[in-house]
């Protein structure tokens, strides 16, 4: 195959560290998407479901796994870059 995407990787022993980002970013989406459902919710019938500081709690927990999905993502493709590429 002549045009492989960028960060093509042939294999899943090459990369073991994909399974583990997946789950990461996985649940780390979850309670965004929590929030994103109660916000629909509430807004269709007009009633308030839950507390303002769950949602603000929800979202601060998201955040920071989020912010570890990407810290762990970078340095995936750090490692790509430096170590497994230039093989």
């Amino acid at each position: 195959m002549r045009g492989r995407p960028f960060a093509f990787r042939q294999g899943f022993a090459i990369w073991p560290s994909t399974f583990f980002l997946f789950i990461l970013s996985a649940i780390a989406v979850g309670p965004s998407f929590l929030i994103l459902v109660t916000a629909l919710t509430e807004t269709l019938t007009g009633r308030q479901l839950v507390p303002p500081s769950l949602l603000r709690k929800l979202g601060l927990i998201s955040g920071i796994l989020l912010g570890a999905y990407v810290a762990a993502k970078a340095i995936d493709t750090l490692v790509w870059l430096n170590i497994t590429r230039p093989r």
